[in-house]
């Protein structure tokens, strides 16, 4: 069973980096054009309202789950944000938290305002996110 860990801002930070830097290493030699180097995620990604968040009513889709929570699909990460494919539509603006795993058996819940999304496909969106640690 994995476990979700809450972690203070310092340590978000760090433990985003060492997920960044894991995934660098994995993938050296790919080129970035990018001035944020984003390195492939490619897993499933929860998101939702953390516990005590109030959040609009059209901040998730109507098909979330129960705990107010969908699943994606993580294509890329860097030190700012993270992108994603989702089958529903993410309101641009929204401040939602995602949990991925950062190591096999911990995932890591960080807090992101959507920035773009985007139908690409029907039935898929591509979603932009940026970190919201200060």
């Amino acid at each position: 069973m994995t476990s979700a860990v809450q972690l203070n801002q310092a340590e978000q930070l760090f433990e985003l980096n060492e997920v960044v830097v894991g995934l660098a290493r994995r993938a050296a030699g790919l080129a970035e054009v990018r001035g944020d180097s984003r390195f492939p995620l490619h897993q499933p990604v929860q998101i939702g309202r953390h516990a005590g968040d109030a959040g609009e009513a059209g901040d998730l889709p109507a098909a979330a789950d129960p705990a107010g929570t969908i699943t994606g699909f993580g294509v890329d990460l860097s030190l700012q944000g993270i992108g994603l494919i989702t089958s529903d539509p993410l309101k641009p603006g929204s401040e939602l938290h995602v949990s991925f795993e950062a190591r096999p058996g911990q995932h890591l819940e960080l807090r992101v305002r959507v920035r773009r999304c985007r139908r690409i496909a029907t039935g898929l969106h591509d979603v932009g996110a940026q970190f919201l640690i200060s």
